[in-house]
């Protein structure tokens, strides 16, 4: 059948066939051994260029059946990959027949745009993050060469972003307003500055949410091709810049996975040297320092962005000379305001704060800030002594938000070694145990095709994503609605907040402690 004419009964037909697990397998090993996924790139590729060229009465709702059969496909060969029988021999040989691949980069990362639905452009993502795991050698240099493209353009301002139906709002549009706009341009859209937002974090939690919907998949899709990169011996000084650059971005919204791939980094004995020493090197490293530390002090409060600053400061502390003095007012203005509302939060006759958790999160951001104002001597020592009068107002608020919780004291924490108090970056919330490295029986299946011999533990790195999706691209599903914090666990983040911001202020304040320097603190692991 002539694609050209035919190639919605093939979509169709192919559909029908791989309706379940069995159904996949049998089509691999039947009709794909006759260049089926050749056949499926073609039908992709039309149907790209019928929405392009708006040539077709119902190219999105193809191109996303389109792209959904293919991400099905691909998976299914991912899995015979990894057996060790003769399904992993017919998978090698379906992948090397499969011809016209490299044709689908550029258009699967134009789809990566506002003007098309969130299904498209997760199933574009979930379809290049598989592509990136099967044939690493090829897919990672080109998937950066293209995506280090698009963000140089965008950062020498040869981009004009235009907001499509499908960008997050505060007020949605309707549905009618988003069936208006066709065609749709087909630019890649994955850029973020602080110029997008609506309004501040933290002000509007839904949209936030929806924020965070909107660029989660694109930030995965990098971190899977810099882990792949690092197994692969592949991560060259575009890739680093590419991941530096989107991690600022991702600062905006407090992205956390920037700073845990390179923590995880840091936890590979035989890699960390070169390589954290051409992260340093990276010229765009000040920058994400930087605005972490005078606009979002707030994600201090997530483990991995302080872990992180911690690594990172002492090498890029020299490009920042005058940064402790320009955030101090700053910071003091911070606390006095944060302070006075927590007070009226914790008086005897007061109802609890619904805000208390934020209020909470941003001392702690503040307080993790100062920490390292402290340690790495990002500021003279007067400026320095300035914060000194309000530690006893944080640590009698901290006592009054204990009781009226109903939480048990927290005593200082100490060192099993000396009775010093514990460094703050020992403690840490929820999300800090994904920071670490894991063996290889905690590799989520993607990362066994990802070389072609197998690696020791330490070697490798984990391959999970943040979400835990294995490439599935139905995660939002299971991660949305009003029930996912219900009153215990809000209460018993509350409870590690109070701990965090006491611990840190054990570290401030305490007489064992020696004067910081650029060193580590006292018990810092």
């Amino acid at each position: 059948m002539d694609l050209k004419v035919g190639h919605v009964c093939v979509l169709r037909s192919l559909v029908i066939l791989t309706e379940n697990q069995e159904d996949r397998q049998a089509v691999l090993q039947h009709v794909f051994l006759r260049g089926g996924l050749s056949v499926v790139s073609n039908i992709l590729l039309l149907l790209y260029k019928h929405l392009r060229d708006a040539s077709h009465h119902q190219p999105v709702q193809d191109l996303d059946e389109c792209l959904r059969l293919l991400l099905m496909l691909l998976t299914c060969l991912h899995h015979q990959l990894d057996q060790k029988s003769k399904l992993a021999s017919d998978a090698k040989t379906l992948l090397g027949e499969w011809t016209n691949r490299d044709e689908l980069y550029r258009p699967l990362t134009s789809l990566l745009t506002s003007w098309l639905k969130a299904s498209v452009r997760e199933a574009a993502v979930a379809v290049l993050k598989e592509m990136v795991v099967l044939e690493p050698k090829s897919a990672v240099p080109l998937v950066t060469s293209l995506l280090s493209e698009f963000h140089r353009a965008f950062s020498e301002g040869k981009v004009k972003m235009e907001f499509g139906p499908y960008y997050p709002r505060r007020e949605p549009l309707s549905r009618s307003s988003r069936a208006s706009s066709t065609p749709p341009p087909l630019h890649f859209q994955m850029f973020f500055q602080a110029s997008y937002r609506a309004a501040e974090k933290g002000v509007d939690a839904e949209y936030d949410a929806s924020l965070c919907e909107y660029y989660q998949p694109y930030y995965l899709l990098i971190d899977r091709l810099c882990r792949v990169a690092v197994n692969q011996h592949l991560l060259d000084d575009n890739l680093i810049q590419l991941s530096v650059q989107t991690g600022t971005e991702g600062a905006h919204l407090h992205s956390q996975l920037f700073p845990r791939f390179w923590l995880d980094i840091d936890g590979i004995e035989h890699a960390r040297q070169q390589l954290l020493e051409r992260l340093f090197a990276c010229p765009l490293l000040p920058a994400y320092v930087d605005l972490v530390l005078r606009r979002y002090r707030k994600a201090f409060c997530r483990s991995a962005i302080f872990q992180f600053h911690q690594l990172v400061l002492p090498e890029v502390v020299k490009e920042l000379p005058a940064l402790g003095e320009q955030i101090s007012d700053a910071i003091l203005s911070s606390m006095a305001t944060v302070l006075a509302t927590l007070r009226s939060a914790a008086s005897p006759d007061a109802d609890v704060d619904a805000r208390l958790s934020d209020l909470l999160s941003e001392l702690l951001g503040n307080l993790r800030a100062v920490f390292l104002l402290h340690k790495f001597e990002l500021a003279p020592r007067p400026v320095l002594l300035a914060f000194e009068p309000y530690w006893p107002q944080v640590r009698a608020l901290l006592h009054e938000l204990t009781r009226k919780e109903a939480l048990p004291a927290t005593p200082p924490a100490t060192s099993s070694a000396g009775g010093e108090p514990t460094s703050p970056a020992a403690s840490s919330d929820a999300e800090a145990a994904s920071t670490s490295t894991s063996t290889q029986g905690e590799r989520s299946p993607p990362a066994k095709a990802e070389q072609d011999e197998p690696a020791s533990p330490a070697k490798r790195m984990k391959m999970e994503d943040a979400d835990n999706s294995n490439s599935s691209i139905e995660w939002r599903a299971s991660t949305r609605g009003p029930e996912r914090f219900p009153s215990r666990e809000a209460r018993g983040r509350k409870e590690k907040l109070i701990e965090d911001c006491a611990s840190v202020l054990d570290w401030l304040t305490g007489d064992a402690r020696p004067r910081p320097t650029t060193g580590q603190s006292p018990t810092d692991a």
